[in-house]
């Protein structure tokens, strides 16, 4: 009879383990998995099949020291139960926060014969905890002030940032009456805002006027919500209030600038540090042909030629380390395809901590002029061209009469190598006789640049010999 009863107890017991909530483990002395139930599996993702004949170090994290798990196996191996708290590792590799407990199972000689392991999971729970912390860490060291009052209005808590926004300290704003804190001209409105917060109406980022205990008035930012008892019953107001004074007057600011920017004729646009397109003006949809909706969010390389796409990386680099870049000669290109000439400088983009998180280029359009630079030096090239192929003698010479350039006919008229000539000046080969006139020419053609002076003179060729020619002076 006995016997029968104790079957229907172990069975009992293994239909327990079994179906209960939390992972049960069972190892041998030297930790090799005999037994999971269907919990562990849920637990850690490891089939029964999977987790038998294995350690539980598979579940090991690496976040507990060596330490610990030694503190563990000396407290179970000495016939104690060990308890505690660790950070494991499901099979997919996810970390979850598990209480344990250990026990050791004797036989009736004292000896260890196994050890069965409760695991339950308190990841929501560690989460829950340290969600709580971390607001009321929050609240407290908010630099805005966190506060809360009564439905009759007085106040029941108030943060660091409370005393120093509004100049009261918390024993002395504690229990003290609200609407103290508003500009006489707003208290009369207090009563019909704590009444749509209390029915559940959320107010957020209202803007009203303050007083401080000084009896200075300030801009600020209120945001309010109910505080529930555990019955669900509105038991007080939370408010959150922001002094906005330096918001508005940044908010002036930013305005200006941001007006200055959209109304320039240059392509002004910001980047983060990874590349990204973060703002784009009109003179940047005027340039390259991009309306803000395409490239906001795209990487700025596509306002490179392909070939040059390397320079991207390159100049973020220089920015990351804090320096401006250019302003430099550059080519970029359009959404049609065209290549554009620019006159582009790239700066840094600090935050208040003054670390870089991104960089502003202004792109300035030099098409025009780099079309009348080819256009020059197209001219320069056709006219050195013509100048050194002439049939004819050639000159430039300054307003003292010093050769400068020369061609080769002219050389071989006067009969002198172009280093020789360009050593002379005009009054050296012209015939003395001719060199007066030859002055009045110049004259002439520097005070009537648009008519040119000509003549006929004579030259002294190296040889001593005397060469007529006709010359015309511009």
């Amino acid at each position: 009879m006995f016997s029968g009863n104790g079957s229907i107890q172990r069975a009992e017991l293994a239909a327990a383990v079994e179906q209960a909530v939390d992972g049960i483990v069972i190892t041998s002395p030297d930790g090799t998995i005999h037994y999971v139930n269907p919990a562990f599996t849920a637990l850690t993702g490891y089939t029964r099949e999977e987790a038998v004949g294995r350690n539980p170090r598979l579940l090991k994290s690496g976040r507990q020291p060596a330490a610990f798990y030694e503190e563990m196996w000396n407290t179970i191996r000495a016939g104690r139960v060990w308890h505690g708290e660790l950070v494991n590792r499901r099979k997919d590799g996810s970390f979850y926060d598990e209480e344990m407990s250990i026990s050791p199972v004797e036989d009736e000689t004292g000896a260890i014969t196994s050890y069965i392991a409760i695991k339950h999971d308190i990841t929501e729970r560690r989460a829950a905890q340290a969600a709580l912390g971390f607001l009321a860490a929050i609240v407290e060291g908010s630099e805005d002030a966190v506060f809360s009052y009564a439905p009759a209005g007085e106040i029941l808590t108030w943060n660091r940032g409370a005393e120093a926004i509004f100049g009261y300290p918390a024993q002395e704003a504690l229990g003290m009456h609200v609407s103290v804190l508003l500009a006489p001209e707003r208290r009369h409105r207090l009563p019909d805002f704590t009444a749509r917060v209390l029915v559940g109406q959320k107010v957020s980022q209202h803007q009203t006027w303050c007083l401080r205990k000084d009896g200075g008035r300030f801009p600020v930012s209120v945001t309010a919500d109910r505080v529930q008892d555990p019955a669900g019953d509105a038991a007080a107001i939370a408010v959150i209030v922001r002094d906005i004074t330096a918001a508005q007057e940044a908010e002036k600011e930013h305005a200006l600038l941001a007006s200055i920017v959209e109304s320039s004729s240059d392509a002004i646009h910001a980047v983060g540090l990874d590349g990204t397109i973060l703002s784009w003006n009109h003179g940047a949809e005027t340039l390259f042909g991009y309306s803000s909706e395409e490239v906001v969010g795209k990487s700025v390389a596509i306002l490179g030629p392909p070939e040059r796409g390397e320079e991207v990386g390159q100049l973020l680099g220089i920015i990351r380390e804090g320096r401006a870049v250019g302003p430099f000669d550059t080519t970029l290109q359009a959404k049609d395809g065209h290549i554009l000439d620019v006159l582009l400088s790239i700066s840094p983009i600090r935050n208040a901590a003054g670390e870089v998180v991104g960089a502003a280029g202004i792109a300035h359009d030099v098409s025009k002029r780099k079309l009348a630079e080819r256009q020059l030096r197209e001219s320069e090239e056709r006219f050195r061209e013509v100048f050194e192929n002439a049939p004819f003698g050639m000159s430039v010479s300054r307003l003292d009469g010093r050769l400068i350039q020369v061609n080769a006919a002219l050389c071989r008229m006067l009969g002198y190598s172009r280093e020789d000539l360009l050593s002379r000046t005009l009054e050296e080969v012209t015939h003395r006789d001719d060199w007066q006139m030859t002055l009045g020419a110049l004259g002439q053609a520097w005070m009537e640049s648009g008519r040119p002076a000509e003549m006929e003179k004579r030259y002294v060729r190296r040889d001593g010999e005397i060469v007529w020619a006709r010359v015309r002076v511009s």
